[in-house]
C-alpha cells in the first residue's frame, strides 16, 4: 500500500465511523479497518489517527466472525447496525443465522438481542426462537430489582429462590442473578407488592425484611 493509498484509507474511515449516515458497508469499513491494523500495527494506533475508541473498532471488526452469509446481509445492508453486528458475534452461528431473519424483518431490536443474550446462556440447550418468543411474552411484565452486597449473602442461589418463592409465589419470582459484588433478585411487581405489605406489618424496610430471609 503506498503512502497516497494510506492516506485515503484514514480519512475513508474517518468520514465512515463518524457520521450516523454512512457512505460504505460495515463490512467494508470492518475490511478497511484490517487493513489500517496490518499498515500501522495495532488499535490502538488506529484510534490515534482517527479518532474513535478501541472498543468501537472492535464492534466494526466483529462483522467478520460472523457466517458468509451474514456478512452478505451487511454488506447489502439489509442490516445496518455496528450494535447488532456485535451483539450477534457473540452468540453461536447457528443462533446467529436463525436470528438475522427476524432482524432484517424488524422483529428482533438490538436492545432485544442484548437482553436474549445472557438468557440464552443461561438455557443452553433450548431452541433460540423459543427463548425469542418467552422474552416477547415477558415484554410488558414489570420486573423489580432488589440489589444487595454479595458479602452479606450466606446462602446460595437457589436456597434464596426457594424462600423467596415460598413467600410470592413461583409465577411472581424471576430469578437471582450474582453480578460482581452484588445479588439481583428480580421479581414481578406483584411479588415486590407482597413482600412490602410483610415489611410493612414488621416495620422494615424491604431490603431488611430479604436481608433477614436469606442470611
Amino acid at each position: 500500500m503506498n503512502g497516497e493509498n494510506h492516506s485515503e484509507l484514514i480519512a475513508k474511515l474517518i468520514l465512515s465511523t463518524k457520521r450516523k449516515k454512512r457512505n460504505f458497508s460495515i463490512v467494508e469499513i470492518a475490511s478497511d479497518i484490517s487493513k489500517l491494523k496490518n499498515q500501522l500495527g495495532s488499535l490502538n494506533e488506529i484510534s490515534k489517527v482517527i479518532g474513535i475508541s478501541i472498543g468501537m473498532l472492535q464492534q466494526f471488526l466483529s462483522v467478520l466472525k460472523l457466517p458468509s452469509e451474514i456478512q452478505d446481509l451487511f454488506r447489502e445492508r439489509k442490516i445496518d447496525s455496528v450494535a447488532i453486528a456485535f451483539l450477534l458475534s457473540k452468540f453461536p452461528a447457528g443462533d446467529a443465522i436463525t436470528l438475522v431473519t427476524h432482524i432484517v424483518e424488524k422483529k428482533i431490536t438490538s436492545q432485544e438481542l442484548k437482553i436474549l443474550l445472557p438468557y440464552r446462556k443461561q438455557h443452553k440447550n433450548e431452541n433460540i426462537l423459543d427463548l425469542v418468543e418467552k422474552l416477547a411474552a415477558t415484554k410488558n411484565i414489570k420486573i423489580s430489582v432488589i440489589r444487595l452486597p454479595r458479602n452479606i449473602v450466606t446462602k446460595t442461589s437457589n436456597q434464596m429462590s426457594e424462600i423467596i418463592k415460598s413467600i410470592i409465589g413461583d409465577n411472581n419470582f424471576q430469578e437471582i442473578a450474582n453480578e460482581g459484588e452484588y445479588v439481583n433478585i428480580k421479581i414481578k411487581k406483584e411479588g415486590e407488592i407482597i413482600l412490602r405489605n410483610i415489611a410493612k406489618q414488621k416495620r422494615l424496610s424491604l431490603s431488611e425484611l430479604i436481608i433477614t430471609l436469606i442470611k
